[in-house]
């Protein structure tokens, strides 16, 4: 396991992870940001990887389903769709 600091609201891919945990992060930002931040992460993972949310984030009001399905709704864990 590795572990990188990222900006995850600069343009690029951040790379391609099989995870990405992003906790009580999003909760900071507006609408069009969260939105901005789902892409990118959705353009970061490998298919089927894994985004874990905190319970706030909304995720999935945001827009998320376009790029994510529930993998566990109690625990904020989404599957990137392919």
């Amino acid at each position: 396991m590795l572990f990188f600091q990222h900006s995850v609201i600069e343009k690029g891919i951040l790379n391609e992870f099989q995870l990405i945990l992003c906790r009580n992060v999003m909760i900071y930002f507006d609408i069009p940001l969260q939105r901005k931040v789902l892409r990118h992460f959705y353009n970061s993972l490998d298919a089927g990887g894994f985004l874990v949310t905190g319970k706030s984030e909304g995720l999935l009001l945001n827009d998320g389903y376009e790029y994510f399905v529930d993998y566990n709704e109690r625990y904020s864990i989404y599957r990137r769709k392919n």
